[in-house]
């Protein structure tokens, strides 16, 4: 084997531990995520948005990390409990990019809404701890 080859071989084989380590990691946050959501702790989202985080709403409207944690305690509104799907979680070194769907349903006391979002999720790892700087959603039309 050229010295080319392994060089090329152990880029790779760092690659895929690199993302067998981090997946798990990733993955399980995206989860804490949601459940911080529907559950309005402002502690987790306080300590796992990065501070220059936005967010791109399906509406196209960006909010930022301080815009999403004053809208979890909104008294008006009650999420109600949902799991994210079709989830699919890709590392790129410090970077990972995490793509969803979920079906949220909020109380908003008379009335009931319901969105089905697909969504994409940017986590970067700074001084070791994941942290997610941008999410977009788009909302999901029937066909």
């Amino acid at each position: 084997m050229s010295a080319r080859a392994l060089v090329l071989l152990l880029v790779v084989l760092s690659a895929a531990s690199a993302f067998a380590r981090e997946e798990p990691a990733v993955r399980e946050l995206d989860h804490d995520m949601a459940v911080a959501t529907w559950t309005a702790d402002t502690v987790w989202f306080r300590e796992n948005l990065a501070d220059d985080f936005s967010l791109i709403g399906a509406n196209g409207v960006v909010k930022k990390k301080a815009d999403v944690i004053r809208e979890l305690v909104n008294p008006a509104q009650r999420m109600l409990p949902y799991e994210s799907f079709d989830i699919v979680v890709r590392v790129y070194g410090d970077a990972a990019v995490v793509t969803g769907r979920f079906v949220q349903r909020i109380d908003a006391g008379v009335r009931r809404l319901e969105s089905d979002v697909r969504y994409t999720h940017l986590w970067i790892k700074r001084s070791g701890k994941w942290l997610l700087v941008a999410s977009q959603q788009t909302n999901v039309k029937e066909h």
